[in-house]
């Protein structure tokens, strides 16, 4: 990367001390002007409009660690994330806009099979595994809350296996106000271990396993040990999690796959009959192995993998495929391979 020039930095702290600050993470002028301004609008909101002594050191103490690193999401508290705004808190992942884009297109997809059905699915039951911050279980739940006028119920159950993120989760639900919805939708999060049985008798996820599970969909660790040291972000692997991204041995002596996540999920979408399996993977090369494991565990009615934007027609995107197994499976939307989506029954 290269070094920038001193005359930037006199540029900016005539302009602001808190531009200067930022420049070396923001790298450009233009950008550092454009975080300060975020910066700025947070501390404001906070201080109910008015900004006196107090409210310019603040300034000057969040861009100090925005120009330190610290992502600009944990740096304010919070991120955009469809119609959501989320709270973001150390120790949990930071919601991106891959995510989004998949959680949109399959709720799209949904209330289009919904309408198409004339509103005959009287249910909808869905388990968000790895929720982090609750971003794609919530979001789901808003877009299908919202619009899916004949579900008679509908339950979002999102399972983590850190505290914080469960507590996290809940906040988010709260502050979007999806906990206040009537007496015949529900959403839940609970702490658990997808990899122990134990999780299976917690009374929330026995409503959901009780009759067939409509959607499994996780944004499960998917990097490898080496990935995470040597293609991750300086910022990703100092201030984010790497709980959430990189998986754990399971056992003595056991190694560590960048897989062994989808092994489990695809034996609980087994096991609790999942009618749909959507999970966020880490390019092209996982996909295909995804969809592999899925094959071997039986025949699917359906198989794609999605693109960074699924709903996106690109003209050199088009009539994209790889072949996995002697089966052609469509790549869907524009940008690189970012989840699969797996249709059971």
């Amino acid at each position: 990367m290269p070094r920038l020039p001193p005359s930037l930095f006199w540029r900016a702290r005539h302009i602001s001390p808190g531009a200067a600050l930022l420049l070396p993470v923001c790298r450009d002028f233009p950008s550092a002007l454009t975080e300060l301004r975020w910066i700025r609008e947070h501390v404001k909101e906070k201080s109910r409009g008015r900004l006196d002594w107090e409210g310019r050191e603040r300034i000057l103490s969040l861009c100090r660690r925005r120009g330190r690193g610290e992502p600009l999401q944990y740096v304010l508290g919070t991120q955009p994330f469809g119609s959501l705004d989320l709270l973001c808190r150390r120790g949990v992942l930071i919601p991106r806009p891959e995510p989004e884009a998949y959680s949109l297109h399959l709720a799209d997809l949904l209330l289009r099979e919904s309408k198409q059905s004339g509103g005959s699915h009287k249910s909808l039951t869905i388990l968000d595994a790895c929720t982090g911050t609750g971003c794609i279980a919530l979001l789901l739940y808003a877009q299908l809350q919202r619009k899916m006028k004949a579900a008679d119920s509908l339950h979002v159950v999102g399972i983590d296996l850190a505290p914080q993120a469960v507590s996290l989760s809940r906040k988010n639900a709260v502050r979007n106000r999806l906990l206040s919805a009537g007496d015949s939708t529900s959403i839940k999060f609970v702490q658990c271990d997808v990899f122990s049985d134990d999780w299976l008798d917690h009374q929330d996820i026995k409503r959901l396993y009780q009759s067939p599970l409509d959607i499994l969909v996780s944004n499960p660790p998917y990097i490898s040990v080496d990935g995470f040291s040597h293609d991750t972000a300086r910022s990703v692997r100092i201030f984010e999690p790497k709980l959430a991204q990189v998986p754990l041995p399971r056992g003595p002596g056991s190694e560590v796959d960048e897989d062994i996540f989808y092994v489990r999920l695809l034996e609980l979408a087994t096991r609790m009959d999942a009618r749909i399996v959507l999970c966020e993977v880490g390019g092209l090369a996982q996909a295909e192995r995804v969809v592999g494991l899925a094959l071997n565990k039986g025949p699917l009615l359906n198989a794609e993998i999605w693109a960074d934007h699924p709903d996106i027609v690109d003209v050199d995107c088009t009539n994209r495929s790889v072949t996995v197994a002697g089966r052609e499976v469509p790549i869907k939307g524009s940008g690189h391979g970012r989840s699969v989506f797996i249709r059971r029954r």
